[in-house]
């Protein structure tokens, strides 16, 4: 009962709600009081609001943009690696590949440049160049502008700026499409076509999948886990058993066997260039790379000198018995087998991303 005059009462106060917030109204109350002044009576609801905490988007390692690697910039950046001087020979392999490595990854980020994986990616990003970047973040700004702009005939002044702005903005953008549409319908035209082909199909059958990504995972006892650190230690445990409970007592038997073979490394032969050239020319080009994040294109790209530098390198290994360490970590990526609970660990097999380096 809100109103109240004589011997007349009734409710004529109401506060509206979405029926999928009722959850939120925790108390509604009518405090009569002669304070007031009037015949209504005040009306009080509780209400708790929850502010969901705003999460910026998640930004991967910065990436070195091997795909831009081209007949034009493979010079600069070979020079730019023997300018270094990073082609040292000592009899330790920790020391000769970290100082190689730091060298042509330093070096790829200067000439290539580099990409952060989950940063402000566009839908259609293989069109984006340049002028199309320049052109939006011209309209960008004209906008903020209109926002803060004071009086009335400078806010109609920045309109109008804005406006321009936004339209040639918009004609970049298509003719941008445009050019990138007339370059793919030329690649499909020739006799490398195919290739093209089958990339296309493979994007629109990743694009009718139902799930993407996997965020959340089951652990052993059925617990949903979301959290990065709970997802990293479930993966690993999973992987750990997966990969080393089986084969645990054939890998220690082989390794007692092999401990009992001594060997000589005088005795066989050295490991020389034009082997290391035949490996070059067997390994696949646009692999993914591994944890230290140099591709074999970086090998075959560089003149005679890398390949007196990997023959040293390989036989240091082979005399001393112990390669690099960063070449004993790997990137383990869950692939999801299309059957079964998505959230089960069970229903997924991994791939290891190795050093290209190493598996020369």
């Amino acid at each position: 009962m809100t109103f109240k005059s004589g011997s007349c009462k009734t409710q004529i106060d109401y506060f509206l709600m979405r029926a999928d917030r009722r959850r939120s109204c925790k108390d509604c109350k009518v405090i009569p009081s002669e304070y007031l002044g009037t015949q209504n009576r005040l009306l009080v609801l509780d209400v708790e609001f929850k502010c969901s905490k705003w999460k910026r988007r998640r930004v991967g390692d910065p990436r070195v943009k091997w795909w831009t690697l081209t007949k034009e910039n493979v010079g600069l950046l070979s020079e730019r690696i023997i300018e270094e001087g990073a082609w040292k020979r000592v009899e330790d392999a920790d020391s000769m590949w970290e100082a190689i490595a730091d060298c042509i990854r330093r070096s790829a980020k200067e000439i290539l440049g580099f990409s952060r994986r989950g940063g402000n990616k566009m839908e259609g990003a293989w069109w984006w160049n340049e002028e199309v970047k320049e052109k939006v973040k011209e309209k960008k700004e004209a906008y903020v502008d209109v926002l803060n702009s004071g009086s009335y005939e400078e806010r109609e002044v920045r309109r109008i700026r804005y406006k321009a702005a936004k339209k040639v903005a918009k004609k970049t953008v298509a003719v941008a499409k445009n050019l990138a549409f007339d370059r793919l319908y030329h690649r499909l035209e020739i006799n490398k076509g195919e290739k093209e082909v089958f990339k296309l199909a493979r994007v629109r059958e990743r694009k009718t999948r139902d799930l993407g990504v996997v965020r959340c995972i089951k652990d052993e006892n059925g617990k949903v886990l979301s959290e990065d650190a709970e997802l990293k230690e479930k993966w690993q445990r999973y992987f750990s058993k997966l990969l080393n409970a089986e084969e645990m007592e054939d890998s220690r038997s082989r390794s007692r066997k092999c401990s009992e073979r001594r060997f000589d490394p005088h005795l066989c032969g050295h490991i020389t260039k034009d082997e290391i050239k035949e490996a070059l020319k067997k390994m696949a080009n646009r692999k993914a790379a591994g944890p230290d994040q140099i591709p074999v294109e970086v090998w075959k790209c560089l003149g005679e000198e890398r390949l007196e530098w990997l023959s040293d390198l390989f036989n240091v290994i082979f005399r001393t018995a112990k390669i690099p360490r960063e070449w004993k970590s790997s990137t383990v990526i869950p692939l999801y087998k299309s059957k079964g609970d998505i959230q089960n660990c069970n229903n997924f097999k991994g791939i290891k991303l190795l050093s290209h380096t190493m598996k020369l």
